[in-house]
């Protein structure tokens, strides 16, 4: 089964091991030790950490895969893949940042949060890990991605019910599908929007109808035009109206819509699904200035610089706003406090310049 090899790039599947270990007691300083080492190996481009930090036995039974030969070749598949935290690791440049955010305890399991925002693209997605231990160790059972809406072990899971369950008549070429949405990808990401479509127009109807494949063409649609990426979130959304993931995704939609108050709505909908991250009043600030409410907008943009001091677009945005009021003193201040920091200082440097 070849297809497995094309297919586990593009989802950044795990391990595979064959003994169950009964879990042990996990403390919450564990739990927070784990996942700022995480952290810290993350943002120096290195995901071996978190690559080694999957209970990938675990994480097999939760794809909850049927009891067939098929199911077995999937899991085995799925043992050869490539790494997560690699994966990760590999897409990750300076303008993206992998942040853990908080901890948390539900139905005595440990859960850590990271967010993934990318300052160049103002794209934004959320990992939520739920620890386990065994042998002494902190592990990874499985990780919910909000932007997909479902842990990672049921997008194996659907896909392999659509794979070989939901094609219908129309039969299966597994290899060549995977390899088509392979290119599709890559076309994709290297902006070559028109003929990632072309190859998607393609796709089988079954293959369509998988939730990772819709979403894939939202994100395919976001470099085609405002119009088409638009009309695919509003079909996504027809299609899984009750989806976890609908308010992050609807954030960009409503933007795209210039239906700023909805937007408003979807970042105070998703700041409570998370449990409160501060990076959210940045989008509430970028909100209110686009309702051309300037007072309370800057009110939300203090408080992103107070309480995310290394967050460099919050400070251009406050430089940017001074600059153009005038405001000399308040303006320099900021400066000076940017100037000392690990921050672009030629993104600076041309906003300085252009309201002189």
């Amino acid at each position: 089964m070849n297809w497995f090899k094309k297919l586990l790039p593009y989802l950044l599947l795990i391990f595979f091991t064959a003994c169950k270990e009964k879990p042990e007691k996990l403390s919450k300083d564990e739990a927070i030790d784990f996942a700022k080492q995480i952290e810290r190996t993350m943002k120096k481009g290195d995901g071996s950490l978190l690559d080694k930090g999957f209970d990938t036995e675990e994480f097999i039974d939760r794809m909850n895969l049927p009891d067939n030969a098929e199911a077995k070749g999937f899991a085995k598949g799925a043992a050869n893949g490539l790494n997560f935290g690699t994966r990760i690791a590999n897409e990750m440049s300076d303008a993206i940042d992998f942040a853990f955010i908080k901890h948390y305890i539900k139905d005595d399991k440990h859960h850590v949060v990271f967010r993934l925002y990318d300052e160049e693209a103002g794209t934004l997605n959320y990992h939520d890990y739920e620890l386990v231990k065994k042998h002494g160790k902190c592990l990874v059972a499985d990780v919910y991605i909000y932007l997909t809406g479902e842990t990672f072990a049921e997008t194996m899971g659907n896909l392999f019910k659509t794979l070989y369950e939901g094609s219908g008549n129309e039969g299966i070429n597994a290899d060549g599908d995977m390899d088509k949405i392979n290119t599709i990808k890559t076309l994709a990401k290297s902006g070559k929007s028109e003929e990632a479509k072309e190859i998607y127009d393609k796709l089988p109807s079954y293959l369509k109808k998988a939730k990772m494949v819709k979403l894939m063409y939202v994100t395919l649609c976001a470099g085609l035009s405002p119009e088409r990426y638009e009309s695919a979130l509003l079909e996504y959304k027809e299609a899984f109206p009750n989806e976890p993931n609908i308010n992050l995704l609807m954030i960009d939609g409503y933007y795209a819509q210039g239906e700023y108050k909805k937007m408003l709505t979807a970042v105070n909908a998703l700041d409570s699904q998370i449990n409160k991250d501060p990076l959210m009043d940045f989008y509430r600030y970028l909100c209110y200035k686009l309702l051309d409410e300037k007072p309370t907008a800057k009110t939300f943009l203090v408080r992103v610089v107070k309480n995310m001091p290394d967050f460099q677009p919050g400070f251009i945005e406050w430089i940017a706003i001074d600059l153009k009021a005038g405001n000399k003193v308040e303006s320099d201040s900021l400066i000076a406090v940017y100037r000392k920091k690990r921050f672009d200082q030629k993104k600076l440097d041309q906003f300085v310049n252009f309201y002189k």
